[in-house]
């Protein structure tokens, strides 16, 4: 039963139907003290709760009866539905989806010697801009309640890391396409870059409180092994052919124990398919054959992304009250 059935009310119904129905239902439960159904009533305190709030009500739309629990918490569930509002919720989506059609175009670029940094930079540079305007939203929003605190330069920092991320690759494909001469300056931006990355993360870690998860020392190997990964990618020592395999390396960091073989399997196998087919292209095979694990990959992305869009849209809570009966509804002041 949806939290609208609870109240009796339409989905589209008003705030002032969420205040009438609850008035009602609140004096047919207290018109006998000594026979009130406890759980009923916790019920539709619940219900009122989470519909009399415009950004909690359109969270609970959005993701439907998982997302109950988290909008009774008062502070995290302010937070939480001002970061993923349907706006950014649909920003972040679409941003996502840029990034899937660059990885796409990407193989074709390279297979057809065209400028890289030219046609990748049209769909990063509109994924950048998306998550940028959503944090921008978000932090005007969580702004107005709590300053300027260690919420929002946690919102600053992770969204300030995805730029700096694509700013990493980004680096790489102007020195790919002969943009920059010297290999000295791509491998200095990229130590900057790193370096950036490296002060975000341990100001994100102070921010949310986790001290204990800090490790100097484990930062301090990544960062040298990501160096070196890069120094590999823009040297000419390394066929170009296996470059791609380096990629692996960040594959292997999703692969966690505490998920089923399944999981591990659909993070890994459509990032296989893909290094698959940039390998045999930068072997230098023309056929189109070589395509078809790139066609697998896009294949697993689309149908991803069409199992979110349709486990949103099941998960949408209905109501089987129409907007005459809400109108209908006795008025009580109790």
């Amino acid at each position: 039963m949806s939290l609208y059935d609870v109240l009796r009310i339409p989905k589209n119904g008003t705030k002032d139907d969420v205040e009438h129905a609850y008035r009602l239902l609140a004096r047919q439960y207290f018109r006998n003290q000594e026979a009130i159904d406890q759980t009923g009533f916790a019920e539709i305190n619940k219900a009122y709760t989470i519909l009399k709030d415009e950004h909690k009500r359109s969270f609970y739309n959005m993701f439907g009866d998982l997302s109950i629990q988290l909008l009774l918490q008062s502070k995290d569930s302010y937070i939480i539905t001002r970061i993923f509002d349907r706006f950014n919720v649909l920003m972040y989506f679409f941003a996502s989806i840029m990034i899937e059609i660059a990885l796409f175009v990407l193989p074709f670029l390279v297979a057809h010697e065209i400028s890289v940094s030219v046609y990748m930079s049209i769909p990063l540079g509109i994924a950048t801009v998306a998550i940028i305007v959503s944090a921008i939203r978000s932090i005007a929003s969580l702004s107005k309640v709590y300053g300027f605190g260690n919420e929002l330069k946690n919102v600053v920092c992770r969204s300030i890391t995805f730029v700096l991320v694509i700013a990493v690759y980004f680096n790489y494909m102007l020195y790919a396409d002969g943009a920059v001469k010297s290999l000295a300056i791509p491998i200095c931006i990229f130590v900057g870059l790193q370096g950036l990355v490296v002060l975000n993360s341990i100001l994100s870690w102070k921010l949310s409180g986790q001290t204990e998860d800090f490790n100097k020392k484990k930062i301090l190997i990544d960062r040298i092994w990501k160096l070196v990964m890069f120094a590999t990618l823009v040297t000419h020592v390394v066929p170009s052919f296996i470059k791609p395999l380096l990629f692996l390396e960040g594959i292997w960091n999703h692969i966690n124990r505490k998920y089923s073989v399944f999981v591990n399997a659909c993070v890994t196998l459509p990032s296989i398919f893909y290094i698959s087919t940039f390998s045999l292209i930068l072997a230098g095979f023309k056929s189109a054959v070589i395509y078809i694990p790139l066609g697998i990959f896009m294949t697993l992305i689309i149908g991803t992304n069409g199992f979110i869009i349709a486990t949103i849209v099941n998960i949408n809570p209905k109501s089987k009250y129409n907007s005459n009966i809400s109108g209908s509804l006795p008025y009580y002041e109790v």
